[in-house]
């Protein structure tokens, strides 16, 4: 049973803001992450768990990227601006402490509200990009369990392009040592 609606509600919404393209199953996989969220209560998820569960139809689903984030671009493979694989465990552990106090209602002073702390917290997720698939997907999922545990409601949007580029330069430029040679990295 959901505690707000129907998983396949808020998947359906969802390829539709990201233009996804899922199979019966991907999509399956996708509602059961979705409920794991919100039966998750106010406890950390595993989020290894929560990319098997989101992706399990990919053979690395639940593992951490071994290599460079590549994308296909103009019919080539190229490197995108992410920290290196070797720095994903340290920048997790800082992810996951600040994923504990959100979900706590631990709102750093430099924040307004819970909103701006949730989206930030997966945001950051998402400049780690953990994970060779699915990443944007996981940590909006996320951002939406710690909105769920202030009782406020999911987000079905997302937000603007250049307001997480802005976040992730940001966010290259204080960790800059976990970056490599990559075009756009600081």
């Amino acid at each position: 049973m959901s505690r707000f609606f129907p998983p396949s509600e808020y998947v359906q919404a969802m390829v539709g803001v990201f233009e996804l393209t899922l199979t019966p199953i991907q999509f399956q996989d996708y509602c059961a992450a979705v409920e794991m969220i919100q039966c998750a209560g106010e406890k950390p998820v595993d989020i290894n768990l929560l990319h098997e569960t989101l992706c399990a139809c990919e053979a690395t689903a639940g593992l951490f990227r071994e290599g460079p984030a590549v994308a296909l671009r103009d019919l080539r493979l190229v490197e995108r601006p992410y920290p290196r694989a070797s720095a994903i465990d340290q920048l997790l552990f800082s992810f996951r402490q600040a994923y504990k106090r959100a979900l706590r209602g631990e709102i750093p002073e430099e924040f307004l509200d819970i909103h701006t702390l949730a989206w930030q917290v997966a945001a950051t997720g998402r400049c780690i990009h953990p994970f060779s698939v699915g990443n944007t997907r996981l940590f909006t999922l996320i951002e939406n369990h710690i909105r769920q545990s202030h009782g406020l409601p999911w987000r079905i949007d997302f937000c603007e392009k250049d307001k997480f580029r802005n976040f992730r330069r940001l966010y290259m430029i204080r960790h800059a040592e976990f970056y490599g040679e990559i075009a756009g990295a600081p």
